[in-house]
């Protein structure tokens, strides 16, 4: 978490005493703050200029509940490292600013929306389906009530009902604003990782299309996320676009280690074919990447025929 982010909390956590008349100043700043979580892609600068914002709207609402719901947003983002990884303290403080939400709005959708990504993240399963069900009572039209769901169906393993959930999300589309947005393109990205079949009614090339056509221009998260999804499928040009184009947006590790990957697997499956011409270029962008030796072995490394074929070439070419 940043240090403007760490004052804004301490602040937040100390504050909850019900709301005065509404303040047009303090409405503005909410939209301006949530506008800047809402475009955050891993520029730190963007929760930097949140802070202050949420501080001035809670200087004059104290008690306005969709603050802690957007200092909530901030917290978890400004914490997050990699994955389901966390700064220490982050997934506490995330919670008790979401709990401090609810109880000054018990009505509040997308509070019950976030306290259930909080059961998600602790592994608390049936508390998890019980917070989206509350969220769904207050309405269905927020797509991130079915982003959740979905994640939900996924850790049930209840694999049919978390892709028709996906797709749900696909058919309401990018919405109005980034929020919805982001729903919208985290729900193509996941649906690029399952089986597509005809009968579904969009193939992978339509995902990928949809992908570049609604992120946001600062989002080079959708573009390596897509990135990664086809690389899983060995289909290493796709990812070696997707990737491109995603650090040309902004430089950040996950996206080199795919790209990376991607290089060395086509580099790999171009010498079992004996077409070696153009290989030599391709291992040279990879070593350029600096991404280590053995991150790459491992990302490449699966249970497959193919894997399995490839991984003695790997071995010899990863440099």
């Amino acid at each position: 978490m940043t240090r403007t982010a760490a004052a804004l909390l301490s602040t937040l956590l100390l504050i909850a005493t019900p709301a005065p008349a509404a303040d047009q100043g303090a409405a503005d700043a909410l939209a301006q703050a949530k506008s800047e979580i809402d475009t955050y892609y891993g520029d730190v600068q963007h929760l930097n200029r949140a802070a202050p914002l949420l501080l001035k709207a809670l200087s004059a609402e104290p008690g306005n509940a969709a603050i802690y719901v957007q200092a909530a947003r901030l917290t978890i983002k400004g914490g997050h490292v990699v994955a389901s990884q966390f700064k220490p303290g982050t997934v506490e403080a995330y919670n008790e600013l979401i709990d401090k939400a609810l109880a000054l709005d018990p009505a509040l959708q997308k509070a019950h929306i976030l306290k259930a990504e909080v059961h998600d993240i602790r592994r608390q399963y049936e508390q998890e389906r019980l917070s989206l069900e509350r969220a769904r009572a207050l309405g269905e039209s927020d797509p991130w009530l079915w982003v959740g769901y979905a994640r939900y169906y996924l850790k049930m393993g209840q694999s049919n009902q978390a892709f028709s959930t996906y797709l749900r999300v696909m058919r309401m589309g990018p919405g109005q604003g980034p929020e919805e947005r982001n729903a919208y393109v985290g729900a193509l990205n996941e649906l690029a990782g399952f089986t597509l079949r005809p009968e579904d009614g969009v193939t992978l090339q339509d995902l990928g299309r949809r992908v570049r056509e609604a992120r946001h221009p600062q989002d080079a998260w959708a573009l390596g996320n897509f990135a990664e999804q086809v690389l899983w499928r060995g289909m290493f040009d796709e990812a070696i676009d997707f990737s491109r184009e995603a650090l040309k947006t902004r430089d950040y590790g996950a996206a080199r280690l795919t790209l990376a990957a991607a290089l060395y697997g086509k580099a790999a499956d171009q010498i079992l074919l004996k077409q070696e011409s153009g290989v030599q270029a391709l291992l040279d962008e990879a070593a350029a990447l600096g991404v280590s030796r053995q991150r790459i072995l491992q990302h490449l490394a699966e249970d497959t025929p193919e894997a399995r074929r490839r991984a003695p070439v790997l071995e010899r070419i990863v440099r």
